[in-house]
């Protein structure tokens, strides 16, 4: 039983693409279409198979930026400290500094 390609119906008598284990005649079928097929020279099951890799996602190569950390935007703008860790002690907490 030939394989029929599950994009575009075509029978596939040559070595198809296999992806999620569906057969396609082509990477443009495998990745929804269009089909990139030259229907005039197609290749025959005695074609040796050849390895292609798809190009990845528009939307993997969108870089995330995340904004900085509250305490870390207040420590630099303010003279206060509000965290905690990044305070430093001078050892007269609560001494009358009046002299």
């Amino acid at each position: 039983m030939p394989l029929v390609c599950r994009n575009c119906g075509i029978e596939i008598e040559w070595q198809p693409v296999i992806v999620d284990r569906q057969p396609y005649c082509c990477l443009g079928c495998a990745q929804g279409g269009p089909c990139q097929c030259d229907y005039d020279r197609l290749p025959s099951r005695a074609t040796p198979a050849t390895l292609a890799q798809r190009m990845p996602s528009q939307a993997l190569g969108v870089l995330i930026q995340r904004p900085a950390p509250l305490a870390a935007t207040i420590d630099h703008f303010e003279e206060k400290s509000l965290n905690p860790e990044r305070e430093v002690s001078d050892g007269q907490e609560g001494a009358d500094r009046r002299h």
